[in-house]
């Protein structure tokens, strides 16, 4: 279980380490998981719901592993599968290269009530939020183990990584890797530490049912963000390397 009490401890060790102090004289500005929020790694129900990834053979070198975890939520009975799609980099794009950058996280979010899936929710560019629901959603869902098509059906793009949907009917079953999955409550508080939430907004990570109202993971008061919406503008426009 991931605890406010043990991410701020957790965080303060790390800082402690990396300053030269004890934990105890570390200060630590952090809100983290709010009170009615509960984040634990349920190896088997995570499963249930990962996602079907597909990856060419650069996103299968560079793929780290797909970190997990549950949350659940006081005062609603959906609860949301958590995966982020951890990989050693992401290449800056051609000509200009500027995005490039070690380690590259992407998220997807699968919202469960009552075992059934109801909406998935994940990068669909840049850490922007698309999703999947309704009448779409059945068709981009694959069974694995099990007679109950549980997985949504996600293509890694190169060279960012975030994901396209892809429905069941156009994939193949070998080309879908189900990976598998590592503890995102014992991994957070060293990715913390090194900065990867430095653009991302607390609640998209923390209180993971928000997603079902915001429109990205960034933190909208960050250079990062804003220049990713720019980015997002000027492809939409102009249809540069193939933005969706």
């Amino acid at each position: 279980m991931l605890s406010r009490r043990e991410l701020l401890a957790g965080t303060a060790a790390a800082l402690a380490g990396t300053i030269g102090l004890s934990s105890a004289g570390a200060a630590v500005d952090y809100e983290g998981v709010p009170d009615d929020v509960e984040l634990t790694f349920d190896e088997e129900w995570l499963e249930r719901y990962q996602p079907a990834l597909i990856k060419s053979s650069d996103g299968r070198r560079r793929s780290v592993g797909l970190f997990a975890y549950r949350a659940t939520k006081e005062d609603t009975d959906t609860e949301v599968a958590c995966y982020w799609h951890r990989l050693t980099h992401q290449d800056g794009l051609p000509l200009i290269g500027s995005d490039g950058h070690l380690y590259d996280h992407e998220p997807a979010y699968v919202f469960v009530e009552d075992g059934a899936v109801e909406e998935v929710v994940f990068t669909g560019y840049h850490h922007f939020a698309s999703s999947i629901e309704g009448d779409r959603l059945h068709d981009h869902l694959v069974a694995n183990h099990t007679s109950e098509a549980t997985h949504p059906v996600l293509e890694v793009v190169d060279p960012w990584h975030h994901y396209d949907a892809v429905r069941a009917s156009d994939s193949d079953e070998g080309e879908r890797a189900f990976l598998a999955l590592e503890d995102f409550t014992a991994a957070e508080s060293s990715w913390r530490a090194n900065d990867i939430w430095e653009a991302t907004a607390s609640e998209a990570v923390y209180d993971p049912h928000s997603m079902r109202d915001r429109d990205s993971w960034w933190d909208e008061g960050t250079f990062d963000y804003r220049m990713a919406s720019l980015w997002r503008r000027l492809d939409r426009r102009l249809g540069w390397y193939g933005s969706p």
